[in-house]
C-alpha cells in the first residue's frame, strides 16, 4: 500500500474525528431574557480597546457546559462568569450594560431561553443576592432561592407538582417550535415566580439546563407530557448528575443580573399577553407568538325600544308619538228630531 495514501487517509480520519468532536462541543443554549452575562458579552463586548465598563467579546455565548461547583454562572475555557472581567482584567461593574431588569419580591416574571442545539431535558431557575460585584455566589445561596414554575407561554407544558421548579421543553420534532435570538435557535418562554423572601439591589438569576438525550431524569416517567410532543422511547434513568457538568447528562449554566425590590408580593397569575392587532403571525421569529389573536366581532347597534301599538299588539317598528301625530276625530252634531 502506498504509505503516502495511508497517511493521507489516516489524517483525514483524524481531522474528521476532530471536526465531529468540535461540532458536538459547540454550544447548546443561553438565557436571552433577562439577558445573561455571557450573551451581553457576546452582543456588547469589544474585540479590542474599551474602558472599565467594557468586557472582551464572547464568541460562543451558548457554550457554557461547565459550571456548578466550578462556576455557578457558567464557565467557558478560562472565562468564569461568576465574576466577569473588563478589558483591563478587573471585575466588571454590576449592570455595566445598563439593562438589568428590576422586579418586586414574589413577582411572576417572564424568562426567554434559546437553544442552538436541542438535547431534550428541562430548565430550572434560581437566584442569589450578592453584596458586591465580584462576590462569588454559592450553590447553597441558589438552593435557598429557587423559582417556581407557573406556565409555559408558547407550548403549554404543565407544572410538575413533584418537581415545581422544572420547565419542560418540547422535542425538536414538534411542529410548533418557534425560533429567535442571536445566535438563533429554538425559542422558549416561561413564567416563573420569584421567592417571596428574595430581595436585593444586586441579584443573580441562574438558568440551569439539564439535557436528557443521554439519560432520563427522575420523574420523567410519570410527568404528563403533551401527547403531541412524541417524546420517543424512554431512556435509562440518569445516575448521579455531575456537579460541575463534566460527564452525562450534559448541563449548561448562565446568570443574568437583576434587582429585586422589597414591596408587596405580586399575585401568582401572570398578566395576560397582549394579542397582535392582526390575526396572522408576524414575520419576526422572536415575537412570533403562536397564539392567534381572536377575531373581534363588531358591536351591534342598540336594539330600539318597542312601544305598544294602539291595538295592543307589539310592533317591531317604533310607534310614532300618539299625542303629536294622531288627529282626533270630530264628534258629530246631534240630529234634530
Amino acid at each position: 500500500q502506498n504509505p503516502h495514501r495511508f497517511l493521507g487517509n489516516m489524517w483525514a480520519k483524524v481531522v474528521g474525528c476532530l471536526l465531529f468532536v468540535v461540532g458536538n462541543a459547540d454550544g447548546h443554549g443561553y438565557l436571552l431574557t433577562p439577558r445573561a452575562r455571557n450573551i451581553a458579552a457576546h452582543q456588547d463586548g469589544v474585540w479590542s480597546g474599551g474602558g472599565v465598563d467594557d468586557t472582551p467579546k464572547e464568541d460562543c455565548p451558548h457554550c457554557l457546559n461547565r459550571g456548578g461547583t466550578l462556576a455557578q454562572c457558567g464557565l467557558k475555557s478560562a472565562r468564569n462568569y461568576d465574576a466577569p472581567l473588563n478589558v483591563f482584567g478587573d471585575v466588571l461593574p454590576f449592570d455595566a450594560f445598563g439593562d438589568a431588569v428590576t422586579y418586586q419580591r414574589g413577582q411572576v416574571i417572564e424568562v426567554d431561553v434559546v437553544l442552538t442545539a436541542h438535547h431534550k431535558g428541562h430548565f430550572e431557575f434560581a437566584a442569589c443576592p450578592i453584596s458586591a460585584q465580584g462576590e462569588i455566589p454559592s450553590a447553597s445561596c441558589f438552593d435557598q432561592y429557587t423559582l417556581e414554575f407557573v406556565s409555559d407561554v408558547f407550548y403549554g407544558a404543565e407544572k410538575d407538582t413533584s418537581y415545581p421548579s422544572r420547565a419542560y421543553i418540547p422535542p425538536s420534532s414538534y411542529s410548533e417550535i418557534l425560533f429567535g435570538g442571536s445566535p438563533q435557535g429554538s425559542l422558549y418562554r416561561y413564567m416563573f415566580k420569584l421567592p417571596d423572601d428574595l430581595v436585593g439591589d444586586m441579584v443573580l438569576l441562574q438558568w440551569h439546563y439539564l439535557t436528557a438525550n443521554s439519560c432520563s431524569h427522575p420523574g420523567y416517567d410519570v410527568y404528563p407530557f403533551n401527547p403531541a410532543w412524541s417524546a420517543g422511547n424512554p431512556l435509562a434513568v440518569c445516575g448521579d448528575v455531575p456537579p460541575d457538568g463534566d460527564g452525562v447528562p450534559e448541563q449548561f449554566w448562565n446568570c443574568a443580573e437583576i434587582s429585586v425590590l422589597d414591596g408587596p408580593v405580586q399575585p401568582t397569575t401572570p398578566a395576560p399577553i397582549p394579542a397582535p392587532s392582526v390575526p396572522q403571525p408576524t414575520t419576526d421569529p422572536y415575537y412570533n407568538d403562536p397564539t392567534t389573536a381572536p377575531v373581534v366581532q363588531p358591536t351591534p347597534d342598540p336594539t330600539p325600544i318597542v312601544t305598544p301599538a294602539p291595538t295592543g299588539v307589539a310592533s317591531a317598528v317604533p310607534t310614532p308619538d300618539p299625542i303629536a301625530n294622531v288627529t282626533p276625530v270630530p264628534t258629530p252634531e246631534p240630529v234634530s228630531a
